[in-house]
C-alpha cells in the first residue's frame, strides 16, 4: 500500500509543481532575413508551418535543447514552431544616458597647443 502511494505521488508531483509556478512571459524577436522558415519540429526535414518576412515580430519562448540549442521555440499568432536561432534577433532599444558628456570632458585629455600666426 505504501509503495502504491509513493509511486502515485512521484508521478503526480511534477504536474502539481507546474500548476503553482508563475507563468513565464515570452519576449518578442524579429526575423533577420526574408523567407525565414518556421518548422513543425526542430529539423529542416519536417513540415514547414509558415515563413517569416524580414523584421516580422514573433513571440520567443526559449532555445530548444534539440541539436545543441540551434533551434528556438516561437509562436506566430496561435501557431507554435521551431526556427533556427541564427535567423532571429532581438531589437535593442536605445536608452538615454543619465550623464551627458560635454565637449570639455571629451577633450580634456588633450594638451593645449599654442599657435601663433
Amino acid at each position: 500500500m505504501k509503495t502504491l502511494l509513493i509511486t502515485s505521488l512521484l508521478i503526480v508531483a511534477p504536474y502539481l509543481g507546474q500548476m503553482f509556478q508563475p507563468k513565464k512571459e515570452h519576449s518578442v524577436v524579429k526575423a533577420k532575413f526574408e523567407q525565414v522558415k518556421v518548422y513543425e519540429q526542430p529539423s529542416t526535414g519536417s513540415e514547414i508551418v509558415t515563413t517569416l518576412s524580414k523584421d516580422q515580430e514573433v513571440d520567443y519562448f526559449r532555445k530548444s535543447i534539440a541539436n545543441g540549442g540551434n533551434w528556438s521555440i516561437i509562436r506566430i499568432g496561435e501557431k507554435p514552431g521551431y526556427v533556427l536561432t541564427s535567423e532571429l534577433y532581438k531589437e535593442i532599444l536605445p536608452t538615454v544616458s543619465e550623464k551627458l558628456n560635454t565637449s570639455k570632458n571629451l577633450f580634456s585629455h588633450h594638451k593645449k597647443v599654442n599657435t601663433q600666426d
